[in-house]
């Protein structure tokens, strides 16, 4: 049997990390934790993660200087990343979603827990 896909959960927001972790572990993925992006970067370069939800207003460390940094390593520039915020990406980060097909833009405004969930298991097939 196949190894579990792991998943890295950045997020700040307890009851929004807690009900997405629930729901990817009912669905068979393996989860990691992070409430800060300094501990997401640092959990990620060292875990390796099938993929990664990326919140952006986050102690310690901003989700998008967490994603250029994850972009500058060799391995971090190829891992499927959602980036799931209602923080409105600016034109930088707007042209790294258009240019790297594994970074994705979600809304948390505008998505239910159920769509991130497949959003997931779609992108680590």
């Amino acid at each position: 049997m196949a190894d579990k896909k792991k998943i890295l959960i950045a997020e700040d927001e307890e009851g929004i990390r807690i009900a997405l972790a629930e729901e990817l572990r009912n669905q068979g993925l393996e989860v990691i934790e992070a409430e800060d992006g300094q501990k997401a970067l640092d959990m990620a370069l060292a875990n390796h993660p099938d993929s990664i939800i990326l919140d952006f207003i986050m102690p310690k460390m901003h989700g998008k200087d967490v994603l250029k940094k994850l972009l500058m390593d060799d391995w971090g520039s190829a891992v499927p990343v959602i980036i799931l915020t209602n923080y409105t990406i600016d034109v930088e980060v707007k042209k790294m979603v258009e240019e790297k097909e594994q970074i994705v833009h979600l809304d948390k405004t505008e998505i239910d827990i159920k769509q991130v969930v497949d959003k997931i298991k779609e992108m680590v097939k």
